[in-house]
């Protein structure tokens, strides 16, 4: 090959890596390469399954507002969850999010249900309620994700925490798909 050559590669894992590798050596390094490296796009595949599932930590608006010093302490000691009332599992389907999971105030098991027309906002990011302050990293590594929705004719606002896992969240790659699953 020439040495003005190009190539592009999109790098969408370790096999098309190893490929560009390979390719690069067999043209001993003289080709010119363009690198489009891709985040694996796991919201997007789960689009094509009927339902999505993802651990979540929740708590309503007045939980964050009414939490107690422990609370607080909880949210702030390392390798522990952050503020929450709720902990489970929420379940996307074509018409409503579903969260299921405890109480781990009641020690109850708790299931609730929001409708895709009842919600009125997804936010992602820190409000009056849920500041940075109640987060250990200051919103460094993950930002709360809010979902205002209607429930009976109250406005509910729920903060929501996707697959947390040592200080890290997948809040915004669900908001992302929250906001295309309310659209369409």
């Amino acid at each position: 090959m020439a040495a003005n050559s190009m190539s592009l590669f999109m790098i969408n894992g370790l096999q098309d890596l190893m490929h560009f590798i390979k390719r690069a050596y067999l043209a001993g390094f003289t080709q010119w390469f363009i690198l489009e490296v891709r985040k694996p796009n796991v919201i997007g595949n789960l689009i094509k399954n009927t339902t999505v599932e993802t651990s979540v930590l929740w708590a309503f608006e007045e939980d964050i507002l009414s939490r107690n010093w422990l609370d607080w302490l909880t949210a702030h000691t390392s390798f522990l969850k952050p503020l929450h009332r709720y902990e489970g599992v929420m379940t996307i389907f074509s018409d409503r999010l579903n969260f299921g999971g405890a109480d781990k105030r009641t020690h109850k098991e708790v299931s609730l249900d929001i409708y895709k027309y009842q919600i009125e906002q997804l936010y992602l990011g820190f409000d009056e309620a849920f500041n940075a302050m109640e987060t250990r990293s200051l919103g460094l590594t993950w930002l709360p994700l809010r979902l205002t929705f209607m429930q009976d004719t109250n406005e509910k606002k729920l903060y929501i925490i996707t697959n947390y896992h040592l200080g890290w969240s997948d809040n915004k790659d669900y908001f992302e798909f929250l906001k295309n699953w309310t659209i369409n």
